[in-house]
């Protein structure tokens, strides 16, 4: 049986570069991941659950889906990663 770290970081960091290079293939990803999310039933006014979170592309992208009558909350264990995704939360909401 094999376990793992639970504290363990994530197998290829927590750099700025790393922090773009998941925004950048979760732009390219984005309208297969939403298209997944629809078909799956994700719309208005439901709640989400994002684990895992990184720096919140996904649960971006779910709030998106879910609407203001919906809620979503990301976990994420990565300090470094949870302010990014705050961060970027932020200025998403200064811009609406």
């Amino acid at each position: 049986m094999t376990t793992t770290n639970p504290t363990a970081p994530y197998a290829l960091g927590s750099t700025d570069a790393e922090h773009e290079r998941l925004i950048w293939q979760a732009a390219r990803l984005a309208p297969l991941t939403e298209r997944l999310f629809r078909e799956a039933g994700i719309g208005p006014g439901q709640r989400i659950l994002d684990i895992g979170s990184g720096v919140g592309d996904v649960a971006m992208l779910a709030a998106k889906l879910v609407g203001p009558s919906g809620d979503v909350v990301g976990i994420e264990r990565d300090p470094r990663s949870i302010a990014r995704a705050r961060s970027r939360v932020a200025r998403l909401a200064c811009k609406t």
